[in-house]
C-alpha cells in the first residue's frame, strides 16, 4: 500500500512500476473523492486494498489517509509521467483531456474511463474534444447524451453508456441527513477564472455588505481551484479580510465541508455548476449573475443546440444584476415556494438524471465488470 508513503519521484516510479491494481481513480478535487468512497464502498470491503486512488492536492491525501483509503499523492506537473507507468485494467477520471500533454498517456491495455464531476454542458464548458481520448464515457443522463452526439462522431459515440451520477447520489443522501435550514442563510458559489465574481472585488464587497444590512447570513464557499491559483487566492482574501469581525458571514475554505450548501434557502453564483445540483436536490431557488459567462469553447454556438446550464438558467433558476440582488432575493424566495416552480424543478431532473439514488451501484458494477475482463 502506498497510504503512508510521501512522495518521491524515482521511489514512486520503482512502486508503480512494480505493482497492479485492477482500478486506479484520479481525483483533481474534493469532489471527485466523494464520488470515488461512494462507489468504493459498492464494489466491497475486500476489494478496498486492491483499487488506488490518485491525487495531487495534498489537502486530498491527508482526507483519505484519515479515511483509510489506499491512495499516492503525486505533485501535478508529474502526472503525465505517473499515469504512463501504471499498471490497471481500469483507470477512472473525472478530469479530461486524457492522452493531451496535462493528463498524458495510459499503458496499452487499461481500459479508461471518464466519470463527470459536473452537470456541466458537454461542448460548453469543455474544450473540443476534451474525452476523445477515454475509452468508455459515463454520461449522467439523456440530455448529456444528446449533446455528446452532437459533438463525437460514430466511432466516438459507441463510448457513451448512460450510467447516472453518483454524486447527485451523495448530495440527495445528505440533504435528508441535515436539519430544516434557516431561511435567511444565503450560499455564494462562485466559480473559478478569468471571469469569476472574485475578479470584481469591489462591486462583490458592495453586494455583500447590501445583503448582510438586511439582516440576512451569508456563507462564501470558493471554487477549490480559486484557493489554489495566484490572483483569484489573494483576491479572496482581501474580500474575507475587509470583513474580518463580522460575525453573520462565513467563508468557507474547508472544502470537504459540504453541510453549507444544505443549509442555505437560497444560491447565488456567477457560472458554478453546483447551482444546478443544490437546486435539484433541495428544490431551493439558485440566482445567476448577469454578466459572467463561462466559455471553454467559442465554436458551441455552431451546434445550435441550448446547453444544459443555459437551459436551466433560463427555465429553473433566476438571473440578477449583482447590484440588484439584496433588492429581489426575498420575492424570489417566496415564488419558488409555490408547487409550479418545485414542479419545473423535478421535470427538469428527470431529463438529464438517470438511475436516480442507483446510479453509484450501476457504475461499481461497469468498474467490477471491465476490472475482471480477461486480456
Amino acid at each position: 500500500m502506498f497510504i503512508n508513503e510521501r512522495w518521491n519521484f524515482f521511489n514512486m516510479i520503482g512502486k508503480i512500476s512494480g505493482s497492479f491494481f485492477p482500478i486506479v481513480f484520479y481525483a483533481e478535487v474534493f469532489s471527485d473523492l466523494l464520488q470515488y468512497k461512494e462507489i468504493i464502498e459498492h464494489l466491497g470491503s475486500e476489494k478496498k486494498n486492491t483499487i488506488c486512488i490518485i491525487c495531487s492536492d495534498p489537502s486530498l491525501a491527508k482526507w483519505m489517509k484519515k479515511n483509510s483509503l489506499n491512495h499516492l499523492y503525486v505533485p501535478r506537473f508529474l502526472i503525465p509521467a505517473i499515469l504512463s507507468k501504471i499498471r490497471c485494467k481500469v483507470f477512472v477520471s473525472s478530469s479530461p483531456y486524457l492522452g493531451e500533454l496535462q493528463m498524458g498517456k495510459l499503458r496499452r491495455g487499461c481500459i479508461s474511463i471518464y466519470l463527470f464531476h459536473s452537470l456541466n454542458s458537454i461542448f460548453k464548458t469543455y474544450r473540443k474534444d476534451a474525452l476523445k481520448g477515454f475509452d468508455i464515457v459515463l454520461l449522467p443522463g439523456e440530455a448529456h447524451e444528446k449533446e455528446f452526439e452532437l459533438l463525437y462522431d460514430s466511432s466516438e459515440r459507441k463510448k457513451a453508456v448512460i450510467a447516472g451520477y453518483p454524486l447527485f447520489d451523495f448530495w440527495t443522501k445528505k440533504f435528508r441527513e441535515l436539519p430544516l435550514v434557516k431561511k435567511n442563510k444565503i450560499l455564494f458559489a462562485p466559480t473559478w477564472g478569468k471571469k469569476s465574481l472574485f475578479t470584481h472585488e469591489r462591486d462583490f464587497i458592495e453586494s455583500l455588505e447590501a445583503i448582510l444590512s438586511i439582516g440576512y447570513e451569508i456563507d462564501v464557499r470558493p471554487h477549490p481551484m480559486t484557493l489554489i491559483k495566484g490572483a483569484e487566492r489573494r483576491s479572496f482574501k482581501r474580500i474575507k479580510n475587509y470583513f474580518k469581525g463580522a460575525t453573520n458571514i462565513q467563508w468557507i475554505e474547508d472544502l470537504m465541508n459540504y453541510d453549507c450548501i444544505f443549509n442555505a434557502s437560497l444560491l447565488v453564483t456567477d457560472q458554478s455548476s453546483i447551482s444546478m445540483e443544490f437546486t435539484l436536490a433541495t428544490l431551493r431557488p439558485s440566482i445567476f449573475l448577469l454578466g459572467f459567462e463561462k466559455v471553454k469553447n467559442d465554436a458551441w454556438e455552431s451546434l445550435r443546440y441550448q446547453p444544459l446550464e443555459k437551459d436551466f438558467q433560463e427555465n429553473i433558476g433566476f438571473t440578477l444584476a449583482l447590484s440588484n440582488l439584496h433588492k429581489e432575493m426575498g420575492q424570489i424566495l417566496c415564488i419558488n415556494e409555490g408547487s409550479e416552480a418545485k414542479k419545473r424543478i423535478l421535470d427538469f431532473k428527470k431529463r438529464i438524471l438517470s438511475f436516480e439514488g442507483e446510479a453509484t451501484k450501476r457504475i461499481a458494477s461497469i468498474l467490477e465488470e471491465q476490472a475482471s475482463r480477461r486480456e
